[in-house]
């Protein structure tokens, strides 16, 4: 989709300037922007000082007469919708060159009553229906159309005499030609002879400049003829039956006093309207008249009743409390043999008296009137109902199960200037691409069988809740005793926080100049209307409240399976910032169960339990669940070990930030608002800790309880799982007993009181952790030994160098160091003279070192400053590695990136930057990784194959990459708004 914001064709001007060129998209953007450049219309970003006119100095007499001049094949028409011949013919027009969906698999059903409805309100004008003809023949082949349409300024109570612009339509086969302004500069001249100075008008792109933007969104009432014609998706983990029941609605609606509207309610509700509409901004107003034909159809309603408009009263006792409406416009299928229509709704006006009252009793009546306008909808044979987020729909949009599409509406002024407007886009309907973000972060796996099968709910209860205030109280007092303290480590820039900031910086700058996104579609339609399009698929809000009423145990059953982790799950952990607010967020990845495409079935997969029960499928990705982080978030680490368990075996993330805390949290649990256990001070986690902390402690130049600035890196132990690493900008490693949360050993002279970096456990010798620091050394130290002098032995990088990151190659006697340089070392623990081989990997530091621990030679790298990863064939030998691939993910500069441990996902590297969502890339998707690998990827599959029998599974990877594989897969699902279930996006990319 094109970037049409205005801080886009900002750059856009910028990318001009400086001479470089623009594809056709950016083209076409920028001759938009042209053209409304010379228009009375706010410029890009302007800021406003003060409403009115922008030019108030013409009269009608200023005007011309003669219509604005068209290429010699075209004339203008002045279409006459009171004959049905010219109804038919701009039927047509609308019908194949009007907004469509980007598939071309639905399109507008227009109808003559809608026509009505739409172009002849009171006050309508011949004249505003402006039509082009080829002189030829006589076909129409655009037309553009104003309604008059009257404005008031709340705040001022100004009334603005004004027209709505609608249904600007092009051939698809002209819109080369331009005649969009050539329409809107006609439609103008029109209008203003007839002495009206502003329009409104909404379009889907972003023009100079937007007065106010809202969201689309829609609700299913048929959810399974919309997933038969494509128009819904499947959401991993679900079957058919679930969504169905998930979208259904009553048959009963559950106001009292609900009936359709008559023309003798027409006082009650311009009445109520009126008082309704004072709550904003800017407003529609009507006369009694209006409001007649608006919301009872007009000339369309010829038997009482219209087939366009639906408009429900409320009466109690002689008196209208409250009235919906919307209106009906199908869509018809394409290419579909079952079904040639879908049902359309669009919430149009409401108003309740009920906003005198408390925001929660408004916001409850809300929910129940638009309920009932979903319940009547279905009676009318409404497929989907849709609105937007304008006004205070936000009320009821989630609760009532809208899903949030991916189209925008903007609202325009045309010749008028107004202060900025409240409501349309808030955190509540925006996508996370909306907000500022600095991408992912750090990325992890979870192992496969660790996470519950069913993650709890978390619940505030009386033992929480005084833990909870424990903490709490327990940060009051060390604030309060340690206020006059200064900190020494505060007084120094930690390097690896201002070369990791420095980066994001400036990478920030770069992206703005990024147009690689631009939809580079030439057949998107122009179009102007106050009826938008749905030119999005449906997502799932995720909410499972039913309507008005309290779960039942069928919906808590349902709710239940919805967050269920299958045993062949993997987790992925990825941290992720907006707006300055920081996230852990919990993705699962499900690889899917049976034979993979286009291998054929084996014994083994019918005792697969997901294949029995039916559950064949492919791989997904999508999150789970997010857990809000105290401060930006530099290191996460895995840890499944539970003290207070019987088998001591848990779940559990541990988080490092530029806070001196490490916090831990349970993902088995799901909404949690507070870490399991905070790791910082002694006894920090414990009431008697509390309450040895009266006196005031003396500060010591070695602090060996806890860190005391940023945490760069966390290590589990996996040999002795009660064990956690963690080093920092303090300069000390420090080694964590879970079981107590309590530091038991600090380190301050292995990497010579310099920053210590990274670090890492030994897959197999339980004592020995592989550390780097900004001394210029990799430390392999035995924390067995009591004295810190001998613990270590240092392995040295090149001179002037930093060790940014460290790893432990896939055999137990290699290790990797990667430095501010780009320089990758291979190290044999056994020589400490000199490393195997060097590599200058990358021209930035180094921001990511993954070892694959099931296919030998197999390493991954990432620096700070590049925005590619980097594939290498790596031995263990002094013959030194060789590049595979160098691949961008579109992500800005990476930051992290790390491969799966199962042996079943082995190929699966995760990665993350600055900007953009996280990707899953399965590499040996890729037939060059696959060539490079031939026989490490026959090892594997052979292990598998036999790891999978033992456990009386079939294995899919020793099944994948078979025959002439040529398509790469790289899966992404976009983080932050967690209310709505979307698919993970499958890109596949066909190799050269």
């Amino acid at each position: 989709m094109a970037d049409n914001t205005p801080k886009a064709i900002e750059e856009l001007l910028k990318r001009l300037t400086a001479g470089e060129p623009l594809d056709e998209q950016q083209q076409k953007q920028m001759k938009d922007y042209k053209f409304w450049k010379t228009q009375p219309v706010p410029s890009l970003d302007e800021k406003i000082d003060s409403e009115g006119p922008i030019d108030s100095s013409k009269t009608p007499d200023d005007i011309p007469d003669s219509p604005l001049p068209l290429i010699s094949e075209f004339e203008w028409s002045t279409i006459d919708i009171t004959a049905n011949s010219q109804l038919e013919e701009l039927y047509q027009l609308l019908y194949e060159h009007y907004v469509e969906d980007k598939d071309s698999t639905f399109r507008f059903k227009y109808s003559h009553d809608f026509f009505k409805w739409a172009l002849k309100p009171p006050g309508w004008k011949k004249v505003w229906h402006a039509g082009v003809r080829v002189k030829a023949t006589g076909k129409l082949v655009a037309f553009i159309s104003a309604v008059p349409v009257t404005l008031k300024l709340n705040k001022s109570g100004k009334l603005i005499p004004s027209v709505e612009i609608n249904f600007l339509c092009i051939h698809k086969k002209l819109r080369a030609k331009r005649l969009a302004p050539v329409l809107i500069k006609e439609i103008t001249r029109r209008v203003n002879k007839d002495d009206i100075w502003q329009a409104l008008y909404t379009v889907g792109a972003v023009l100079p400049s937007p007065i106010a933007t809202c969201r689309y969104t829609h609700r299913p009432l048929n959810w399974s003829k919309l997933y038969d014609v494509g128009f819904s998706h499947l959401p991993p983990k679900q079957t058919k039956a679930s969504m169905v029941a998930r979208y259904s609605l009553s048959n009963v609606t559950k106001t009292e006093g609900l009936r359709l509207m008559r023309e003798d309610d027409v006082d009650q509700v311009h009445e109520l309207l009126h008082e309704y509409q004072k709550r904003f901004d800017i407003v529609q107003v009507f006369t009694k008249e209006e409001a007649a034909h608006w919301f009872l159809g007009g000339e369309s309603a010829a038997d009482g009743q219209s087939p366009v408009i639906k408009t429900y009263v409320v009466e109690q006792d002689g008196k209208i409390t409250d009235f919906f409406s919307y209106y009906l416009l199908p869509f018809t299928v394409l290419n579909d043999v079952n079904h040639d229509e879908l049902g359309i709704a669009y919430l149009y006006y409401y108003a309740t008296d009920s906003y005198k009252k408390e925001e929660s009793v408004y916001k409850k009546r809300l929910q129940q009137l638009i309920g009932d306008a979903l319940v009547t909808a279905k009676q009318f044979n409404v497929d989907v109902f849709n609105c937007l987020t304008s006004q205070d729909n936000p009320y009821f949009i989630k609760d009532l199960k809208f899903g949030s599409g991916d189209g925008y509406l903007n609202y325009y002024l045309f010749n008028y200037k107004v202060w900025p407007l409240h409501g349309g886009i808030d955190p509540t309907t925006k996508d996370v691409e909306d907000y500022k973000t600095s991408g992912v972060g750090v990325v992890g796996w979870v192992p496969r069988g660790f996470a519950s099968e069913f993650p709890e709910k978390y619940e505030l209860d009386d033992s929480e809740m005084e833990r909870i205030t424990a903490m709490a109280k327990l940060q009051l007092e060390e604030a309060t005793e340690n206020g006059d303290e200064e900190n020494d480590s505060a007084e120094e820039v930690a390097p690896k926080q201002a070369k990791l900031g420095s980066q994001i910086d400036i990478d920030d700058d770069l992206k703005e100049y990024d147009l690689e996104n631009y939809d580079e579609d030439e057949g998107e339609a122009e179009a102007a209307t106050m009826f938008p399009g749905m030119d999005a698929t449906i997502q799932d809000n995720g909410e499972d409240g039913t309507y008005l009423t309290l779960p039942t145990e069928e919906d808590m059953q349902e709710e239940k399976q919805e967050s269920q982790i299958y045993p062949t799950d993997n987790l992925v952990l990825a941290t992720r910032t907006e707006d300055d607010i920081s996230y852990l967020d919990v993705y699962i990845y499900d690889d899917g169960a049976g034979a993979p495409e286009g291998a054929t079935e084996e014994e083994e997969d019918k005792f697969d339990q997901d294949v029995a029960k039916g559950l064949v499928r492919e791989s997904s990705l999508y999150v789970h669940h997010d857990l809000m982080l105290p401060a930006f978030p530099l290191c996460v680490e895995w840890i499944n070990f539970k003290p207070d368990s019987s088998d001591k075996i848990g779940n559990f993330a541990a988080i490092g930030t530029f806070d001196p805390q490490i916090e831990v949290w349970n993902l088995d649990c799901i909404d949690k608002a507070f870490p399991d256990m905070i790791l910082g001070e002694p006894d920090a986690n414990s009431l008697a800790g509390i309450k040895k902390k009266n006196k005031k402690k003396k500060k010591s130049q070695h602090t060996t309880t806890h860190h005391t600035d940023a945490v760069l890196s966390l290590a589990h132990n996996q040999n002795q799982r009660s064990v956690l690493a963690s080093t920092s900008a303090d300069k000390t490693i420090k080694l964590w007993d879970l079981s107590h949360g309590t530091a038991v050993r600090s380190f301050h002279s292995i990497h010579s009181n310099k920053t210590v970096s990274s670090s890492q456990w030994h897959s197999q010798e339980a004592s020995i952790l592989l550390t780097g620091g900004y001394d210029g050394t990799c430390a392999v130290s035995d924390v067995r030994i009591s004295d810190e002098s001998k613990i270590s032995r240092n392995y040295k990088v090149g001179p002037g160098e930093e060790v940014e990151n460290v790893a432990w190659g896939a055999t137990p006697e290699i290790f990797y160091g990667g430095t501010d340089s780009g320089n990758v070392y291979c190290f044999d623990i056994r020589v400490a003279e000199k490393p195997l081989w060097t590599l200058h990997a990358h021209d930035a530091g180094i921001s990511s070192l993954s070892v694959n621990k099931n296919i030998s030679g197999m390493l991954a790298t990432s620096a700070m400053g590049e925005k590619v990863v980097k594939l290498w064939r790596s031995p263990t030998t002094e013959s030194g590695p060789s590049m595979v691939l160098s691949r961008d993910f579109g992500l800005g500069n990476v930051l992290t990136s790390s491969f799966a441990p199962d042996m079943e996902v082995s190929g699966h590297l995760c990665v993350g930057g600055v900007s953009g969502a996280l990707k899953v890339w399965d590499v040996l998707s890729n037939r060059t990784v696959r060539g490079s690998f031939r026989d490490e990827l026959k090892d594997l599959r052979t292990r598998a194959r036999e790891a999978a029998k033992e456990q009386g599974r079939a294995s899919r990877i020793a099944r994948k990459y078979t025959g002439d594989v040529k398509e790469e897969t790289i899966m992404t699902v976009d983080a932050g708004g967690l209310d709505d279930e979307s698919d993970s996006e499958e890109e596949v990319d066909e190799e050269e």
